[in-house]
């Protein structure tokens, strides 16, 4: 997934990392790389729920926290977003 991403490839990226994640779901580096590239689509939605599973997995992964709060911020949901923010 990481060479489709260092090479601006974002949906074969996307792909790799589904697949890699059905057999290692507790992988954190892997979930953040997807929300990552999924909100770099413009697929925020999509990207919360394995930004909020790096979380999860490390609480303190305070990148995974702005983008999260980011892309509550991009969906509108202000309050998530502040919420979110406020927890770097």
């Amino acid at each position: 997934g990481f060479a489709y991403q260092k090479t601006n490839q974002s949906q074969k990226a996307i792909d790799t990392y589904r697949v890699f994640l059905k057999s290692h779901p507790d992988h954190e580096q892997s979930h953040f790389n997807l929300a990552y590239e999924l909100m770099k689509t413009d697929e925020c939605e999509a990207a919360i729920p394995h930004f909020k599973k790096v979380l999860e997995l490390n609480p303190n992964y305070s990148e995974a926290q702005m983008h999260l709060s980011k892309c509550y911020r991009a969906l509108g949901d202000d309050d998530s977003a502040t919420l979110h923010s406020s927890q770097q």
